[in-house]
């Protein structure tokens, strides 16, 4: 098992035991702080052939708006990545696959390539912010920054008193793809998340 995922499955567990006996909340929908839901759709169009038609949860969002979810003590899912990401084509439908299992209707997502100017994950709008509050899921690359690898997927529960994230296993999707095995075990880690999100 890789290092990163062991450090989330501990973090996940500490989260866990610390949030069992808390209050359930539903998951909330896309439309809590987006007016016209429809209009607010991600544009998946670039993830045709990894999603079939128009059969997905994905809401267009920002870091901007995941800090006002968080500060409203929300429980939300959000997803960083790009389609020409090899990992995120991999995980986009994995992900959607899961929160439909699980009755989500509302999975937040902030392509990291929205703006063509933006060469780097860095670059996304709010950076800063994102790193002041999920900088605990972000690895420091080469000259210790704290960086947005994608894919980026956080379950964060009201509004950050518990935040997890589950990575699929090291593999070089530029050569391959995700293996059956590996695509099962984060559909079941995907699931596992949505449910403690609804507890």
């Amino acid at each position: 098992m890789n290092e990163i995922l062991k450090k989330c499955l501990v973090v996940l567990s500490v989260l866990l035991l610390l949030c069992g006996c808390q209050k359930k909340t539903p998951v909330p929908s896309g439309c809590d702080i987006q007016e016209g839901c429809d209009d607010d759709r991600a544009d998946m169009s670039e993830y045709e052939k990894y999603i079939e038609g128009e059969d997905y949860v994905f809401v267009k969002s920002s870091v901007k708006q995941m800090a006002e979810m968080m500060d409203e003590g929300k429980s939300f899912c959000i997803y960083f990545g790009f389609a020409r990401c090899p990992w995120c084509r991999d995980v986009m439908p994995i992900l959607n696959e899961a929160a439909k299992q699980s009755g989500v209707d509302t999975v937040y997502y902030v392509d990291t390539r929205e703006n063509p100017e933006w060469k780097s994950n860095l670059d996304i709008d709010d950076y800063d912010l994102l790193v002041e509050r999920a900088e605990q899921f972000l690895e420091e690359d080469e000259n210790g920054i704290p960086h947005l690898y994608t894919p980026l997927v956080l379950f964060i529960k009201d509004g950050g008193k518990g935040m997890a994230t589950i990575a699929p296993d090291d593999y070089d999707a530029h050569e391959e793809s995700i293996s059956d095995e590996a695509a099962e075990t984060l559909l079941q880690g995907y699931i596992h998340q949505f449910e403690w999100l609804a507890e």
